[in-house]
Parts: C-alpha cells; structure tokens; sequence
C-alpha cells in the first residue's frame, strides 16, 4: 500500500457529475496544509478544467505523490493552492 493521500473526499455534483465539491478534509493532512476547506469546489487541476475530468480522474490524480496546482471556487473566490499528496503513516 505504497499510496500518498490528499486528506480530501469529495463528491460529485451537477447534472454531469463535473462539480468537485470538497466534503472533508482530514486534519493534519496535505489538504489542510494547502489551505482546501470543507465545502469548497475544485474548478481546475494543473491547468485542465474540472469539466474535463471525472471523479475518478481526480482520485486516482491525488493518490500519487505529485504536486497539483488546484483552482478552488470558495463562495465569491477563486483561490490558487499547491496539493502535494503525501503518505499519512
């Protein structure tokens, strides 16, 4: 089980399931590091619109230990934040 983890869930919303919204965040992890919030949206990873993306495509993105440059819509702000997943144990 060699795996890095993000410390996010999220789910997909929407009509076409391409709204990431971010359920949880794991405390003391990569995403509380980078600053992602309970409740926020991811819109963009590393350039590519979330619209391009599946569920999967993100899960399986943040599983490796890489660094992403993740666009985040929180309420009225588009935010800028750097994920780098990690090995939690």
């Amino acid at each position: 089980f060699d795996r890095a983890f993000s410390g996010i869930a999220l789910r997909a919303q929407g009509p076409d399931y391409r709204v990431f919204r971010v359920t949880e965040v794991l405390e003391n992890s990569p995403a509380t590091e980078a600053g992602i919030r309970e409740g926020d949206i991811i819109t963009a990873v590393n350039g590519t619109q979330a619209a391009e993306l599946t569920l999967a495509d993100l899960n399986q993105m943040f599983d490796k230990p890489a660094s992403y440059s993740i666009t985040i819509r929180r309420n009225d702000q588009t935010i800028q934040v750097t994920l780098t997943p990690r090995r939690l144990i």
